[in-house]
């Protein structure tokens, strides 16, 4: 019986320890909030929904107009803000280790990152947009310095910013034609097009990175490089773009599947 109240207090010491464990809940949404990528959602989803979008995307289609029409409120159920943010951060959690994401927070808290973040907030604000749809019409006429360029570069090759854009947007193309019952060898062909694709983004991922890091140096911004993409930066951040990755994957099959209905019950 002289065993009993130490087993009690065995018992009691686990049970407490589980009670102060962090919670990868509140952990994940402190991280998805400092790191921006909740606001980065916010951006992205009003961006596939906007009219100079949608314009964009059916300007080739003969019948554009109604199309962006049938489009338009599919894009804006499936690809909600809220939902995705909601849906993301289950992933994440779902991957989150206590200990890790803590320290990953610790590290976007750091002066230095902290500092970088706000950078990048600015970037995704109303006047951080019309700041960079000038800047892009600015280079085409006046390219920057070769050595800003170079850094630019380094940088997107380092994090993979580009890489990172590509993926995403075939993620999406692939979701909307598999929703839509596109046939399998239509869908497998997507990735052919992956170099065309980074050729095509490059020059805009590096005038977002001119403009959203003004001010910053060389060797400053080859540091966050580095931070980004090592310890805990580099676990928190490739859980996120995993999970991000299946959230897409099963929204566009939703606005495919969507968009597929729509289209046969206006034919019947």
């Amino acid at each position: 019986m002289k065993r009993l109240p130490a087993l009690l207090l065995v018992v009691t010491a686990s049970v407490l320890g589980w009670a102060q464990a962090p919670d990868c809940v509140s952990l994940t949404q402190q991280a998805l909030q400092i790191s921006g990528v909740d606001q980065q959602i916010d951006v992205t989803a009003q961006m596939l929904s906007s009219d100079d979008y949608l314009r964009e995307i059916a300007a080739d289609k003969p019948d554009g107009g109604d199309f962006i029409a049938v489009f338009k409120p599919i894009v804006q159920k499936d690809f909600n803000g809220a939902v995705l943010k909601k849906d993301l951060m289950r992933k994440v959690v779902a991957r989150c280790k206590p200990q890790q994401m803590q320290e990953a927070i610790a590290e976007l808290q750091s002066p230095f990152v902290a500092h970088m973040l706000q950078l990048e907030a600015a970037r995704y604000a109303p006047e951080g947009q019309e700041k960079l749809k000038k800047y892009m019409r600015i280079v085409s006429i006046a390219p920057p310095p070769d050595s800003q360029v170079s850094s630019a570069d380094a940088f997107d090759d380092k994090v993979g910013l580009t890489d990172l854009t590509v993926d995403y947007m075939l993620t999406i193309t692939r979701g909307v034609l598999a929703g839509g019952g596109a046939p399998e060898e239509v869908i497998s062909q997507l990735e052919s097009r992956r170099k065309q694709m980074k050729a095509q983004l490059q020059p805009t991922a590096q005038a977002s990175i001119l403009v959203t890091y003004t001010g910053v140096s060389k060797s400053d911004l080859a540091k966050y490089g580095d931070e980004l993409t090592s310890g805990p930066l580099k676990w928190y951040y490739d859980k996120v773009h995993e999970s991000m990755l299946e959230v897409l994957a099963e929204h566009a099959q939703a606005i495919g599947k969507d968009l597929k209905s729509t289209m046969m019950a206006q034919k019947n």
